[in-house]
């Protein structure tokens, strides 16, 4: 059970960190996308920028007299002496130059270029005129999957005057567009590197802490249980010589429980419920609860309250949630006649029609100060008195085979045997890590 223990720590520990290694993985690879992509695009502006001021100096000498611009030349510097000047970085394979009452003086638009005609229609002139009148204005925009960028400024002629405005599309060079993308996948690699690395190193890290904590809750679970062991056996004592009533009942009913099969919650609520069944009874009066002979109607009504005491003691604590059916409900009878709520059948939690056999099993085969040990044979007769009345008839059958064994191993036995008996129950449905693990 431990190394089961173990294993599903481990197993959920892995799945929740590769989980959580995608989630952040996809968070910070989005942020390094947008992060490196304006990057680029501050990069881009910048060289579109640099090319448009080249292209300024180149007509600086024409500049100089706008009154007597020459629109062919000025288009002629602008392609060069073989087509449009293209740098390693990329080029304007779109450009308009106006005057500053935006008159358009020349276009140059290159027709090798694929998406000449539409890098036009995106070019927004107007738009851009007005905002190249306060600078250099750049507006990253993408066609065919590519990145380009709208681009207006002034041009000034030698003495820093505005003479023109050109509106233009820078568009990148393959070479710088391969450059750019490699940039981006090494940037978003290394970002994927960087998280899985650390899922890497936090592995171990949490682990080790997932172990103290599961420690410090093996420590609890052995406190508590030793707690319930040791509030069970003060209550014990309260009207017998010893706690081995606590330890007997235990390992009955677990035997049975065993026989039909009930699930390992269960048992674990049956184990508490065990221990604490008369709990309550730290609020009956010692007059009524050490009361040698048989209880009037009034003494056995205050001495029916130890359930009610019970449940309200048990209530306080999470932990012992699953024992409310036991301390609740091992007087109720199948036939409807117990208390405290009058249940029937199967109304009354099995945990507690398992223990009620248990119970009265014990009861029969130990002295008491009332009475001598009943021999097995004399204690299934009375159990068999109350089948299908007091106890579930079904139940019962399965206790009446189990019987002999019980009574010739733990019957009467005030010995550390039934206490070693019940400490291997508890290890086998309360687990706790293998020291091997």
């Amino acid at each position: 059970m431990g190394r089961k223990l173990n294993s599903t720590i481990h197993r959920d520990l892995i799945k929740r960190l590769i989980i959580a290694t995608m989630a952040i993985s996809i968070i910070i690879v989005a942020i390094a996308y947008f992060l490196e992509r304006s990057r680029i695009i501050n990069e881009i502006t910048f060289f579109a920028s640099q090319r448009a001021l080249q292209i300024n100096q180149n007509i600086y000498d024409l500049l100089d007299d706008p009154e007597n611009l020459d629109a062919d030349q000025l288009l002629s510097r602008i392609k060069g002496n073989h087509g449009p000047v293209r740098q390693r970085t990329g080029y304007f394979p779109v450009a308009a130059f106006y005057d500053l009452q935006g008159q358009k003086i020349v276009e140059n638009i290159d027709p090798g270029y694929p998406d000449g005609q539409t890098l036009r229609e995106l070019l927004d002139t107007k738009t851009l005129l007005q905002k190249a009148a306060d600078g250099v204005v750049a507006e990253p925009i993408r066609i065919a999957d590519k990145p380009v960028v709208r681009v207006g400024l002034p041009l000034n002629n030698r003495h820093g005057a505005p003479v023109l405005r050109v509106v233009g599309i820078y568009a990148l060079s393959d070479v710088a567009l391969a450059e750019f993308n490699q940039r981006m996948q090494r940037a978003l690699l290394f970002v994927m590197l960087i998280v899985a690395t650390s899922a890497l190193v936090l592995y171990p890290v949490v682990l080790g802490l997932i172990r103290r904590v599961e420690g410090l809750s093996l420590r609890l679970l052995d406190a508590n249980l030793e707690i319930i062991k040791t509030l069970g056996g003060a209550i014990a004592k309260r009207d017998s010589d010893t706690d081995a009533h606590n330890y007997r009942v235990t390992l009955y009913s677990v035997r049975l429980a065993e026989a039909v099969g009930v699930d390992e919650q269960t048992m674990q609520g049956l184990v508490k419920g065990a221990f604490l069944h008369d709990v309550g009874k730290i609020g009956t009066e010692d007059r009524i609860l050490l009361k040698p002979g048989k209880l009037d109607d009034d003494e056995f009504a205050i001495m029916r309250q130890h359930v009610k005491h019970g449940i309200d003691i048990v209530n306080r604590s999470s932990w012992l949630g699953d024992a409310v059916p036991i301390v609740g409900c091992h007087h109720e009878k199948y036939d409807g006649s117990g208390y405290p709520n009058t249940l029937q059948g199967e109304d009354i939690p099995v945990g507690a029609r398992i223990f009620a056999i248990a119970d009265v099993f014990d009861a029969l085969t130990s002295v008491r100060p009332y009475k001598k040990a009943f021999s097995m044979e004399r204690s299934l007769d009375i159990l068999l008195e109350g089948h299908g009345s007091h106890f579930d008839p079904d139940l019962l059958d399965q206790f009446v085979a189990l019987a002999p064994e019980l009574y010739n191993n733990f019957a009467g036995d005030e010995s550390d045997h039934v206490r070693n008996e019940v400490s291997t129950i508890v290890s086998t449905y309360f687990p706790k890590e293998d020291e091997s693990s």
